[in-house]
């Protein structure tokens, strides 16, 4: 067995090696096209036609551009993101002039940052110039998927040393098969979109620069809005993607660590699952039809790839383990309190909004047994249950502290009213996959799940013919699902909710009762493997294929419908990430896009004509610039780059000031009279009650580790003891 493993870990390291050198040896990223339009920009002193606006990453490249010249023109290349220290947008990356007669203008650069907007313009004063062709060549890139190579080989070393006879193993392997071939849609050289896929990749990049510009934890997030700044990591939690942001830090392309993290939420999914089903239904078989059912469910998967709903499908991870946690909490073995623990903090840092709809069936359950463990003389479960929510608070008290700071401010999304019940599927769409549709269309639990449940209901109503474990699991399971399935219809009183401010504030902010789904399918999945178990034990195993086959097919046509509909994202992984936007969350009246604003006003100062900026500097969260005044004798009001969050610290002539903020709560500055020149520096800082939440958690992390080592230890010190004694009891002569 032993070389048996060698030799299969050598021949997927060799096979993996010869497949990532070959890539890497032919690939080469490139963008070409025609100028969108021939008309010149008369404006301008000399008339001036854009050739390409373009979206480029860091890197060299070289650009060739097929043209026609009568007369003597210039060229530039700008990047008209940034500001070129004199408060203007438009970085000069190179430039040059042309002879007449030219038919071809070639020239190689270098970004040293990511723009959206790589202009290149051409001057001629005649307008002689006609282009008819560009190209733009990557020669070299920061990007290697060479990483991808040692997190293989890691992967398959941790396979090598797994003890494959273990009991289960296979069962697990399997899982874990299902989870990888689910990514399938990922396994090419580009990346489809999905609904929220700009905005979940920005968040990547965003934190890797954070980490990079020494932020830790990273709160504020300038990937986003234009460089204003967004506490996308307080309003969003994001502790699982400083694992994609960390290897594109070390190398990694965007595309491929946003891949790679959703492999990971299939393994992981597939992982959690086969260790809480099994647990919960006591037996290795049917933990492993539950997962492969939880994992092909319909609405998952349209999660992870039509919607790219990354952080909810994350949260669904998890749901299984809470599960079983608060089983054992209430009805098991409560000495098993830690996994609430763990398993409430996982779902914290994946989605808020299924925190708040997990505590209400949590909430739920503690209503339905808190008077019977009391009557039982069980009030210990209480003590257990309280000191997981202690733990679980100081642990995350450093994410829990700064969302609930700005959790208090008045933003839009918490005011605004949206009707749930205009947003409900039929019920069609509810238990079949459309091939035909895309998008929320394709929400679906599949036939195959409400298949099992049916029979699981022939068998405990009619037939009679479960455990008393089994009949506690399923009812508890059959309430909840159908709530849950029921809260998705139009029938469900959503606006008699929402008729109330409190009402509203609160489940207003679940956008879609469709939601819902991702519970439904936790629940009705252990149902519909409770009625498999049941098949299987009278014989009828066709049906129970059946069922699977019918759950593989729902999967497939919602994959399929993913994959021939879906555009593409990104071409290649050294394409640059598009930049993006966030206005919903801001404080913004109706019906006013804070992001126009931000892209009318640029990376730069807006003062009045009086006032010139020199030696503008903005580096992630810093900013330092010089004015100077002509009339200095009324004060003087200046409009920053940064969205006016009450994280930023000013300095004036060395002496810190205070900023103000306008009708876009984007950042002023307020120069005195009297004061015709100075300089400014603007930095943004955290809060003194961050860090203290930051030091409490670290310190009962740091607490609950060294718990758990001592425990451990301990039991293999009383293990040596009891040896020992039964050692010397056989032989009493030692």
């Amino acid at each position: 067995m032993k070389y048996k493993k060698l030799f299969v870990f050598a021949g997927l390291v060799l096979l993996t090696a010869l497949f990532l050198f070959l890539s890497e040896k032919n690939h080469q990223y490139s963008l070409s096209g025609t100028p969108s339009s021939q008309e010149w920009d008369l404006s301008q002193e000399t008339p001036e036609l854009t050739v390409f606006s373009s979206c480029l990453d860091v890197g060299s490249y070289t650009c060739t551009v097929s043209l026609s010249a009568a007369d003597t023109f210039e060229w530039k290349l700008l990047d008209m993101d940034h500001n070129n220290g004199n408060n203007e947008l438009g970085v000069e990356i190179a430039s040059g002039t042309v002879s007449p007669g030219s038919d071809c203008l070639d020239f190689p650069f270098s970004l040293t940052e990511k723009t959206d907007h790589l202009d290149l313009i051409v001057s001629s004063q005649n307008q002689s110039v006609t282009v008819s062709q560009w190209s733009v060549t990557c020669t070299d890139s920061p990007h290697t998927d060479s990483i991808l190579f040692l997190l293989l080989a890691a992967a398959f070393f941790a396979f090598l040393i797994y003890n494959w006879e273990t009991p289960g193993f296979g069962y697990r392997l399997a899982a874990i098969v299902v989870g990888i071939l689910l990514t399938a849609p990922f396994f090419t050289g580009s990346l489809l979109r999905g609904g929220d896929m700009r905005f979940h990749v920005n968040r990547i990049v965003g934190i890797a620069d954070g980490l990079a510009n020494g932020q830790f934890p990273v709160r504020m997030d300038y990937t986003l809005n234009n460089g204003y700044g967004f506490v996308n990591s307080i309003l969003y939690p994001d502790l699982f993607l400083y694992l994609p942001a960390a290897l594109y830090l070390l190398g990694l392309s965007a595309m491929n660590a946003y891949k790679l993290f959703v492999l990971l939420i299939n393994v992981a999914a597939a992982c959690v699952g086969y260790y809480s089903f099994r647990r919960i239904l006591r037996d290795d078989r049917l933990g492993l039809i539950c997962t492969i059912l939880y994992l092909l469910v319909p609405y998952r998967l349209v999660n992870l790839y039509t919607r790219a709903a990354v952080s909810e499908a994350l949260a669904n991870v998890f749901f299984p383990l809470l599960f079983l946690a608060v089983y054992e909490l209430f009805f098991g073995d409560m000495k098993k309190w830690y996994l609430s623990v763990i398993a409430a903090t996982c779902i914290l840092h994946s989605h808020i909004l299924s925190v708040e709809i997990c505590l209400f069936f949590v909430l739920c359950i503690v209503l339905v047994r808190i008077v019977p463990i009391i009557r039982n003389g069980e009030s210990l479960r209480i003590l257990y249950a309280l000191r997981a929510l202690a733990v679980f608070l100081l642990v995350n008290l450093w994410f829990i502290v700064p969302f609930f700071t700005e959790f208090g401010e008045n933003y839009f999304i918490l005011t605004r009213r949206v009707d749930l019940s205009e947003d409900t599927p039929s019920l069609w769409q509810l238990l079949f996959s459309d091939s035909d549709a895309y998008y929320s269309k394709t929400i679906s639990l599949g036939f195959a799940v409400l298949a099992g449940v049916l029979i699981y209901l022939y068998y405990r109503y009619y037939k009679k013919d479960y455990d008393a474990r089994d009949r506690k699991t399923g009812l508890y399971c059959l309430v909840f699902g159908v709530f849950s399935c029921y809260a998705v219809t139009e029938y469900f009183p959503w606006t008699l909710i929402q008729s109330t401010d409190f009402g509203n504030k609160y489940v207003a902010a679940m956008q879609f009762p469709w939601r819902m789904l991702g519970y439904a399918s936790l629940f009705l999945c252990i149902l519909a493997t409770l009625g498999i178990k049941k098949l299987w034990e009278h014989k009828k195993t066709v049906v129970a294929a059946g069922i699977l086959l019918l759950s593989v097919h729902s999967a497939l046509t919602c994959l399929d419908t993913f994959v021939t509909k879906a555009e593409v994202y990104m071409a290649d992984r050294d394409s640059a990430v598009p930049g993006c936007n966030y206005a919903d969350y801001y404080r913004y009246e109706v019906g006013q896009a804070l992001e126009t604003i931000t892209q009318e006003r640029g990376d730069r100062i807006l003062a009045p004509d009086f006032v010139s900026i020199s030696e503008y500097e903005k580096t992630w969260g810093r900013l330092t610039f010089r004015f100077t005044s002509r009339d200095a004798s009324a004060p003087v009001t200046l409009q920053c780059p940064y969205y006016a969050y009450g994280y930023y610290r000013v300095w004036l002539n060395g002496e810190e000031v205070s900023y103000g903020k306008d009708e876009w709560d984007l950042m002023t500055l307020t120069i005195p009279a009297g004061l015709a020149e100075g300089a400014v520096e603007i930095r943004y800082t955290s809060r003194k009650l961050f860090l203290v939440g930051d030091f409490i958690s670290l310190l009962t992390f740091l607490g609950i580790l060294a718990f758990f080592l001592y425990t451990s230890l301990e039991k293999k010190r009383r293990k040596k003891r009891r040896m020992r004694k039964k050692a010397r009891r056989r032989n009493p002569a030692q």
